[in-house]
């Protein structure tokens, strides 16, 4: 694939949300390949959902660079489904790796299903390459809250709640111009904590911290004050062009 303008920053290089939008399609398509995707597994009304993903990225792929994205299922992990992922340009070079863990829950009470329940079907190769993990994230401390804004239906996905790619965009568009100007970001972690969907109210907060630090930040919900994210970002400073 070649990485187009819809995917690029005001840099020419990949968007974070686009990355999470790569990798999210990715998984769909092994999914679907292994027989244990969207199709499959709403005939027994269930879905996938993600949980929590680590990203990290060694070089962005520019404006119409050609990459390769590889995907592999890993098995279960405690109650989750590991998926490991990496992104390679034309000559093989790792650009990004990523780990994510997955849910199924039930499409109708969106309560969790044991994967136990659909080992039939996700018959994945236990064998994990990525060596780091995903974690829980700590508690964000508050030096920063933007105005509450309305879910809107572009943020909506498939499974009818706010996509992730979504939450990483709100959360980059709170920075300030010279954070973005003096700083990119080289990783990120996400951790899905409660679904919004439309007619949801949401604001981003997060700690400050000195240029070039990792950053905590989460998104809240007007009507409980209940977190639908909680992120840490890994930031360096931009080199020259």
């Amino acid at each position: 694939m070649f990485i187009s303008a819809a995917q690029t920053d005001r840099f020419g290089r990949i968007s974070i949300p686009a990355i999470a939008g790569i990798l999210e399609d990715l998984a769909w398509r092994d999914a679907n390949r292994l027989s244990f995707g969207y199709d499959e597994l709403k005939e027994r009304n269930l879905l996938w959902v993600l949980s929590r993903m680590k990203v990290k990225i060694y070089k962005r792929p520019n404006w119409r660079e050609e990459i390769v994205g590889k995907t592999w299922a890993c098995g279960v992990d405690g109650p989750f489904a590991r998926r490991e992922f990496r992104i390679e340009n034309k000559d093989g070079e790792l650009m990004i790796e990523a780990v994510s863990h997955w849910l199924v829950v039930d499409a109708s009470t969106h309560r969790m299903v044991r994967i136990n329940s659909i080992l039939d079907l996700f018959k994945a190769d236990p064998k994990s390459v990525i060596e780091w993990s995903t974690s829980k994230l700590g508690d964000v401390k508050a030096d920063f809250q933007s105005d509450f804004r309305d879910v809107l239906y572009s943020d909506i996905d498939l499974n009818q709640h706010v996509n992730n790619a979504r939450y990483l965009q709100r959360i980059i568009d709170s920075m300030s111009d010279e954070v973005i100007e003096k700083t990119e970001i080289t990783g990120y972690e996400i951790n899905f904590l409660n679904e919004a969907v439309l007619g949801d109210k949401l604001a981003v907060v997060r700690n400050e911290v000195a240029e070039g630090e990792d950053q905590l930040a989460a998104i809240i919900r007007e009507s409980d004050g209940k977190e639908t994210v909680r992120v840490k970002l890994e930031w360096k400073f931009r080199e020259s062009e």
